[in-house]
């Protein structure tokens, strides 16, 4: 084999490599974000359903609404909205783990009670949080540094 084209095999097997160990990781991220946005879906599914043969659990909205404003005090996550999910992809701003279950129950918890709370919004500013999360810790530190020495001929 000449010296171009073991150039050029060295090329195509990084690139095989590099596309092999960034779609596992994103395989693994979509399975993560799947069942989270599964568990969404049937909690605030049911949790209106509930609500629906209960009516008497509206009266618990403003204290519902005292516990999430108090769960998102204690997470330090008040606040933090898409626009900071947006910042956190474009700016590397920080966004806390706290964020995800915060975003859960708080519109669960709405749902439940009978309160106004979107669940596009939500789901989308789970999925920041868990990327972010995941983008920012050593699993994928460590896929970036991971050197090819198998194609190396």
């Amino acid at each position: 084999m000449n010296k171009r084209t073991k150039t050029a095999l060295r090329r195509w097997c990084l690139y095989g490599w590099t596309f092999a160990k960034w779609t596992m990781a994103a395989s693994a991220i979509g399975v993560v974000c799947g069942l989270i946005g599964t568990m969404f879906h049937f909690g605030v599914h049911e949790v209106t359903a509930f609500r629906g043969t209960h009516p008497w659990v509206l009266y618990l909205l403003p204290l519902a609404g005292f516990v999430i404003v108090s769960f998102y005090k204690l997470t330090e996550t008040d606040g933090l909205g898409t626009d900071d999910i947006i910042d956190a992809v474009h700016e590397g701003k920080r966004l806390p783990i706290l964020l995800l279950p915060a975003i859960f129950f708080g519109t669960v918890l709405t749902h439940l009670c009978g309160g106004s709370a979107g669940r596009e919004g939500a789901a989308l500013q789970m999925g920041g949080t868990i990327l972010w999360c995941v983008f920012t810790t050593k699993i994928v530190i460590f896929l970036r540094s991971i050197h090819t020495k198998v194609c190396y001929f």
